[in-house]
């Protein structure tokens, strides 16, 4: 029998698994026109488990996004 853990995380995997060509095009235009709101974002999202960002496509968007300006400036 599968913990209710297990179960939520092939759930979210499943969504996160959709075409996400288009979503991320999306997500990162987004992310661009408002920059600091979504820094911020991110920056509160500093505290929660590893696993959960890695489950949503627009936290995993930011991330990069968030790397990729500390890397550039």
């Amino acid at each position: 029998m599968k913990s209710v853990v297990e179960e939520k995380k092939e759930e979210t995997f499943k969504e996160v698994d959709e075409p996400a060509g288009q979503r991320g095009v999306l997500t990162w235009t987004s992310c661009l026109q408002n920059t600091s709101a979504h820094l911020c974002l991110f920056l509160s999202t500093e505290s929660v488990d590893a696993r959960e960002i890695h489950q949503s496509t627009t936290l995993t968007m930011l991330t990069s996004f968030h790397n990729t300006f500390h890397t550039r400036f």
